[in-house]
Formats: C-alpha cells, structure tokens, sequence
C-alpha cells in the first residue's frame, strides 16, 4: 500500500512508519493523498541529517491539497529503522536503494525533493535515474564542501557520541546556524538553545548514523553533468554551511533549472521558514511567478549568491603572530590572510610534514592578543587556522578578531 492516510493526521507521525526492504535493507516511508488526487506524481521527500518524520508536518499538510505526499527515510536518515551499520554504503548505494523503493511500490514518475544531507541523495539518484524524475528540487545543495565544514564533520565522526555529546552539542549547531549573520536572518538565541538540547537528546543510535552520514559526506564528492530533468536549486543567502555560490554551482549542471535565494536565510531555513520554502517550491511545481518576502530570481538571485565569492579575505600578510595552544604547542609565524571561517599563516622553517591540532589557542599579534578554539593544519612551513565556533562567546572574540582588520584591501576569495 502506497499512501497510507488520505488526508493529514497528525496521530500518523506518533505511530511506526511503514517499511520494506529493498536488497536486505529497511527503507521506512508515510505516504498521503486524498482521494482526487490517486493518478497524480506524489511528491518525494528527503530530509536533513536530523530531520524525523515528524518535522515534516507542515510541508505534507502545504502540499497535500494539491498532490500526494510520500516521506521517505533510507538507512541512516532520521525515521529509519534499519538496527544495521550502514556507514559503509555509498551515495550512488541510497540511489539504488531509493530506486529499488520505487520499484517495490511501483511508482513510475515521481517529484522529488531533498533537503540538505536529503539534497545529496536526490541529486545522486538524478544522477543515476533521471528518466524517473518529473521534477527534481534541491535546498541547501553543494557538490563539495568547503574545507571549514569538512574540519567540522571529520571532528563529529571522531567525537559524536554519548560520552561527549553534552559537550560538543554546541559544536553541532554551529554548522546549521550562521552566527555571524543573527541580525540578518533574525535568529534568535533562544532557538539556537533549542537546537543545541535536542542533539544533546540524539539516542546513540542516532548519534551513530549522524557519524556514518558524516563520513559519507567526507569521502564522496558529487559526479557532475549536464541534466535535462526540470529542476529548482534553492539557497538561503547567509547559509555558510552550503554556501550560495555553492548552489549556484550545483544550478550550473541543469539545463532547465531555476536559481531562487531567500535573503533571510540560513541553512536551517526549511525548519525556520518552511512556509516560505513550501510556497517558494509549489510555484516551481506548477510554474506559478515566484513570489515572497525576500524571494529572489533569475539575474537577481545569481548576482546576490555569486557576492559569497567576493567575500572579503583581508590581506594582512608582514604580521607576525604567535599561537600558543593550551598543551604548550607554540608556533611562530607571519599572517597572510583571513576571513569570517579562519586565516592562513606562513611558518618560517618549520617543513615538517601535515600535522593538525585543535582546541582553543592564544594569538599574539602585536600588543593584542586573542583566544580562538580552532583547528590548526601544518604542512610544510604552511598553516591553516578554522575557527571553531562552539559557543557565543567564541563567537564574540572571533568577531573581535576580524573586526580588527576591517580596514586592510582584499584579496580573492579562498575556500577557508
């Protein structure tokens, strides 16, 4: 049986979901649709690392009254069941997962939506089954990630788990929230707050798969070609976790795709304004005029996002500095540059081979001095320092550090 309920029920997301099994793996799924609605494309939705079923309440009950409504979890995502380690199956692996589901439930053509960690399954499943696709919408999309959020995930597989989650939850949030753009996208900290308990909550099990995902992420780099599939890529203007000009590389592969940025924005914007992004992605799905508060498009939307790649890095190089680590770690050297994600050092004589450090480090630079947590990478008379925003207060005295070199010329962006 397809579709479950016909109509939105709130007591369905307290009950089990349904599953089948697909080459000896679990995929578990809610499907809902109204009657007049039985021989019409369902809309398929994949969730973010954390995203349950549950979270997905007022997206089924946006698009219920026009199409049917499937969620589907594969193993590792939020509402799957499967007891087994799936760290070791692949993105193109969740494809054929995927298409194995459809097959199962003989599903011919589907619209199919992916948020975040889910963008990266439906854009690999794209990639493999096109001709299955009706439509194809990707939020909060990138083909690689940037070198900061890399140092983040690789610290999560090493560290997320029940033992240290109380401590590192704060270290968790800070991928999904921009803390340097609270002003801008109206983030409160109370929901910050929020966020952060809620991962302390994670069950091991769950805390497990955020690892396993986590070390998918960091091994896979998504394929690329030109895609025929009519297709929405949509960013959010201060997502520093897949970054707009990351999506807009991503829009880049698909010959009949539209680009739309929401100004107000960070990476959590589907849980934040998800009546924004359900009215953004119906007016795709029925090639109505894009419209909303902060909605931008076409040329619009591609100038603001292609702004992330001017993003200031100010040239400070002829400083000397010298970072002291709690453990007696002291490194001396010369600041090239930096930026909000980090800054880069030259290491006068040191040509030992790449070595990383991270924790909370003391820089020296003149009479003023900073205490930063971060991660610092050597390699070979060259370093690089990613701040590590674990808490407000670290963003404080990050903040701090930047603002001291608002004054100095730019140079190209880097991938920090």
């Amino acid at each position: 049986m397809i579709y479950q309920y016909g109509d939105l029920v709130v007591q369905a997301f307290r009950e089990e979901p349904s599953a089948v099994t697909v080459n000896g793996w679990t995929i578990n799924y809610m499907g809902f649709c109204r009657s007049e609605h039985r021989n019409k494309t369902p809309l398929v939705l994949l969730g973010g690392a954390f995203q349950s079923f549950s979270s997905c309440l007022n997206d089924v009950n946006a698009y219920l009254a026009e199409m049917p409504v499937l969620l589907v979890a594969l193993p590792g995502q939020a509402s799957n069941r499967e007891t087994r380690d799936a760290s070791h199956l692949s993105l193109r692996d969740m494809a054929e997962l995927l298409e194995g589901f459809f097959q199962e439930l003989q599903i011919e053509q589907v619209a199919l939506a992916g948020y975040s960690y889910g963008s990266l399954l439906a854009y690999t499943y794209a990639y493999h089954y096109e001709m299955r696709l009706e439509q194809l919408v990707l939020v909060g999309c990138s083909l690689d990630l940037r070198h900061t959020q890399k140092q983040i995930l690789q610290y999560a597989v090493e560290n997320f788990n029940p033992d240290t989650i109380d401590e590192d939850s704060e270290a968790a949030s800070q991928t999904f929230f921009n803390l340097n753009a609270m002003d801008a996208t109206g983030l409160s900290l109370g929901l910050v707050e929020t966020l952060i308990h809620s991962i302390k909550r994670l069950e091991p099990r769950e805390l497990a798969s955020y690892r396993s995902n986590s070390a998918r992420l960091l091994r896979e780099r998504m394929p690329q070609r030109n895609f025929q599939v009519r297709t929405l890529v949509l960013a959010a203007a201060y997502d520093h976790y897949t970054t707009p000009d990351q999506s807009l590389e991503v829009h880049g592969c698909f010959e009949n795709g539209d680009f739309v940025l929401i100004e107000k924005g960070d990476h959590l914007l589907p849980l934040r304004r998800p009546q924004l992004i359900n009215q953004t992605i119906l007016q795709f799905l029925f090639d109505a005029p894009y419209e909303g508060e902060g909605v931008l498009y076409g040329d619009a939307a591609i100038a603001r996002a292609s702004e992330r790649r001017q993003q200031a890095r100010f040239k400070v190089k002829g400083l000397r500095v010298v970072l002291t680590h709690a453990d007696q770690f002291r490194f001396e050297g010369i600041l090239d540059d930096v930026s909000l994600d980090g800054c880069g050092i030259t290491l006068p004589g040191l040509m030992s081979a790449a070595a990383e450090f991270d924790g909370t480090w003391q820089l020296e630079i003149g009479a003023s001095d900073y205490k930063i947590p971060g991660f610092l990478r050597v390699n070979r008379g060259k370093a690089n320092f990613v701040f590590f925003k674990k808490t407000l207060s670290d963003r404080k005295h990050i903040n701090d550090f930047i603002e001291s070199f608002q004054d100095l010329p730019l140079t190209d962006r880097m991938n920090a």
